[in-house]
């Protein structure tokens, strides 16, 4: 009888590796529907065209040029735009669909669940910006340092974290994407407008310039334009500690909402 040395026993899977799977897997779902990847990637663009280059050459009373300005809120406007949408949706619509039931039967753990999401969703929110970025620069002209756009697009990245927190309490209590939608519209574009994101705020009426500090928005697009260049009435800090305190009020609310739902389905 031959006796043979076995070598089956199965190999340790780093969590990192599980994760960048899920993540690619993710991204990959949402680059197969362009219904919903052609409007992220276009709306800032259009915006931009509309608004920002008929005024790229402009010169503020203040000195900074207009384009740059409109250029950094828009900046702002499309990462959050882009994961508050793609984030909220798909999270409620895999509820509605039966799909994230389906996951919560496999081995995968919740972390790498939400964390791929993130990812996936930050991946195509950063591939709106670099193109916004150089439509912007090419069509308006607007030319900055390398330091000054690498500092732009950190500075967006952390000016939408409340929004990511937002967008997975908004998925868990919106009963599937016909719901949500309408609910982050609610929300956003008010917010976008009373925040300066389209118009300077000293345009606007003297109720809304109060209201605006009030706003994540608002703290995430003045972190944006102090990256290219337009000064800001407050320190930066400031604006730092609005949105890490809106950031852990997101998430508690968004805690909260998975907990209930997990507590309903899967007791």
């Amino acid at each position: 009888m031959t006796t043979a040395t076995l070598n089956d026993s199965p190999r340790a899977v780093s969590p990192l590796s599980i994760l960048f799977s899920q993540t690619r897997a993710e991204l990959t779902a949402v680059l197969r529907s362009p219904g919903a990847v052609i409007p992220t990637l276009l709306f800032p663009i259009m915006f931009w065209l509309f608004f920002g280059l008929p005024n790229a050459k402009e010169t503020s009373s203040s000195g900074f040029n207009v384009g740059t300005y409109i250029l950094g809120s828009f900046a702002m406007y499309s990462m959050i735009q882009t994961v508050l949408f793609n984030l909220a949706i798909n999270i409620s619509s895999e509820r509605a669909t039966g799909w994230y039931r389906y996951q919560r039967t496999t081995p995968l753990r919740v972390w790498v669940m939400f964390g791929a999401k993130l990812l996936s969703t930050l991946s195509l929110a950063l591939l709106a910006l670099v193109i916004l970025l150089v439509v912007g620069s090419v069509t308006g002209g607007v030319n900055l340092p390398a330091l000054s756009w690498l500092s732009l697009v950190a500075r967006v990245l952390l000016g939408v974290l409340p929004f990511a927190a937002l967008a997975v309490f908004i998925g868990y209590v919106a009963r599937g994407p016909n719901v949500a939608s309408p609910i982050i519209n609610l929300i956003f574009f008010p917010m976008a407008f009373a925040s300066g994101l389209f118009i300077p705020l000293s345009g606007l009426p003297k109720i809304v310039q109060d209201i605006a500090p009030f706003l994540p928005a608002y703290h995430g697009g003045m972190l944006a334009r102090v990256a290219v260049g337009v000064p800001s009435a407050s320190s930066e800090w400031v604006h730092v500690a609005c949105l890490l305190g809106f950031t852990a009020l997101f998430l508690i609310l968004a805690v909260r909402a998975y907990k209930r739902d997990e507590g309903a389905n899967y007791r």
